[in-house]
């Protein structure tokens, strides 16, 4: 339950900095996934599904550790890092949210 209002707040934390940064060019894009973010949790948390919502944050949160890292590490000189980094990115995402949610998750 303390990880479901965790991830809550850092979603809500997302929308308010999202509205408050400079507009760029996919901000109606993301504002939108924000809101829907932030609804859904809410729903769900609000609906008592915390125990399939937690799997499918959790599902979703792990591949977010190596693309923080690739955005960390692209600005820098180091592109042997950032390149490992982006591999893991596409690994885990590709794993987790390709493979683990469909055919873990939602089974």
């Amino acid at each position: 339950k303390e990880y479901y209002l965790v991830c809550l707040a850092y979603h809500v934390h997302s929308l308010l900095f999202h509205i408050s940064m400079t507009p760029r060019n996919d901000f109606m894009e993301m504002l939108l996934h924000h809101v829907c973010t932030v609804f859904l949790v809410s729903f769900s948390y609000l609906n008592n599904y915390i125990r399939i919502g937690s799997l499918v944050l959790f599902v979703h949160d792990l591949p977010d550790v190596s693309t923080y890292l690739t955005k960390i590490f692209v600005d820098t000189k180091h592109d042997v890092v950032t390149f490992l980094c982006y591999l893991t990115m596409l690994a885990s995402w590709g794993y987790f949210r390709l493979f683990a949610f469909p055919f873990y998750i939602l089974k």
